[in-house]
């Protein structure tokens, strides 16, 4: 058996879900430290704290997104669900900085 049949057997046997959830947690813990430093640059620590918690909330439903679409296709699965959770919070940063929230 060769190496590309043993990834894809371990994918196919849970694996895929074990790699999802890992690449979901380093993107929010990611996201998570860059909402920290947008914060402190806006000098506005509580409204990074919101931030930090909106991209870890919107990492998940990125991810979930990604991963609902294209749940029949099987390896590409992962990536759209790693598209999902890193797009997601980006967005979410990228309209803090420019200033477009309301209060």
């Amino acid at each position: 058996m060769s190496t590309k049949d043993e990834i894809y057997r371990w994918l196919s046997s849970g694996g895929a879900y074990y790699l999802i959830a890992f690449l979901w947690f380093l993107s929010a813990v990611f996201f998570g430290f860059k909402a920290k430093a947008i914060g402190k640059l806006k000098c506005s620590e509580n409204d990074g704290c919101y931030l930090g918690i909106s991209t870890t909330v919107f990492a998940m439903i990125g991810g979930a997104i990604g991963l609902l679409l294209f749940q029949g296709f099987f390896p590409w699965y992962i990536l759209t669900s790693l598209a999902g959770c890193i797009i997601a919070p980006w967005l979410v940063c990228r309209r803090f900085r420019s200033g477009g929230r309301t209060y």
